[in-house]
């Protein structure tokens, strides 16, 4: 059985993606188009949660569905949260088994310089099975 993890990378052009794919195996890599909006304060979170009706992933991130990036964009910059709030991308790591999951926390924290943030999978009820295997 393989296990399905959620990870938040630095937005910076899958650089950071490819260098932990590069140095690891046994993962299968799908990209999300959702983005991840971290605010800076979990005030603001909810502030912009509850304008927006996004749902949120962490204290201070809100899941942004694909869809609705253009629009979420604007209303942050009508709002003046545009310059408090970052972006990070999401990709769907599926490791054929726990060896590779250990080796892509390693190779990414040795990268980033901490162990990356996962998110849980209900986030995407309509894509992951409840039964879908994490670590």
């Amino acid at each position: 059985m393989s296990i399905h993890h959620v990870f938040q990378f630095p937005n910076d052009d899958e650089a950071t993606l490819e260098v932990v794919l590069g140095q690891t195996g046994g993962i299968i890599s799908s990209p999300m188009n959702d983005m991840l909006l971290i605010c800076s304060t979990e005030v603001e979170a909810v502030f912009i949660r509850c304008g927006l009706g996004l749902r949120p992933a962490t204290k201070t991130g809100l899941l942004v569905p694909a869809d609705d990036l253009t629009t979420v964009a604007g209303w942050l910059m009508q709002a003046g949260l545009m310059a408090r709030c970052d972006w990070a991308a999401l990709e769907h790591l599926e490791f054929m088994n726990v060896a590779a999951f250990k080796r892509t926390v390693e190779v990414f924290s040795d990268i980033v310089g901490h162990e990356p943030n996962s998110l849980p999978l209900n986030l995407w009820p309509e894509v992951f099975r409840p039964n879908v295997r994490t670590v």
